[in-house]
């Protein structure tokens, strides 16, 4: 099972001048910075499956009694500098994101049962379910790299074709961008979020409940009242 998915998200902005002069907008170059900080996959097989219910039910809200489950621990930072360029002796500004940066971060944590012990059947299978989520986990930051790259690509090219505006004006036009940049960042965040939750939903099915006992016919029930891994 995998614990519901919630994001860090930290996004800093800076304003500062470059007085370079020129002769029209959209001149900057585009810098977008997409990384990930992807921790090493850490395991805990010291809790039992009342702790991990507890566990569930805090991170999902569900009263459905655990076996195993997935802490993802995903965070997204971002920030941006945002500059303008004087063109007309300072009376005209044309504005760019002179670094618009993202970062995102994944450290995983699988748990079992202690119930299942380790080297048994239900152990590894369970074990193996719940690395299923964290692949997803692993997967879908890493394909979301290259989507954020191509988005914020885009909308910077765009924030760099603005204007020229008159300095009077500078105070105005940066809130608007600023606006702009945090709803593509909130719009981006929810799309990954609902892709990661449905992708995980494929994972957490009634088929594949039956499975994982059912692979290890020779061992016992662990829960009689068990209704997921």
């Amino acid at each position: 099972m995998a614990s519901r998915i919630s994001f860090t998200v930290l996004l800093l902005a800076l304003l500062a001048a470059f007085p370079c002069f020129a002769g029209s907008c959209g001149q900057a170059p585009v810098r977008v910075n997409i990384t990930a900080d992807i921790r090493p996959l850490t395991t805990d097989f010291s809790f039992s499956y009342q702790t991990l219910t507890e566990f569930g039910k805090h991170d999902m809200s569900r009263d459905t009694i655990v076996g195993g489950l997935t802490r993802s621990g995903i965070g997204i930072n971002g920030n941006y500098i945002l500059g303008w360029i004087f063109i007309e002796n300072d009376q005209q500004n044309c504005f760019y994101f002179k670094d618009l940066s993202i970062q995102f971060k994944l450290i995983p944590k699988i748990y079992v049962a202690s119930e299942f012990k380790a080297g048994t059947c239900l152990h590894n299978e369970v074990f193996a379910h719940e690395m299923k989520h964290y692949k997803v986990d692993y997967n879908v930051i890493q394909e979301y790299k290259a989507i954020y790259q191509a988005e914020l690509s885009r909308f910077a090219a765009s924030i760099n074709e603005l204007g020229p505006f008159l300095t009077s004006r500078r105070a105005d036009v940066t809130g608007e961008i600023s606006k702009r940049t945090e709803k593509i960042f909130h719009a981006l965040q929810l799309r990954m979020v609902n892709d990661l939750e449905q992708r995980q939903g494929q994972i957490d099915t009634p088929q594949e409940y039956a499975r994982v006992p059912a692979a290890c016919p020779h061992e016992a029930p662990w829960h009689p009242g068990h209704t997921g891994y």
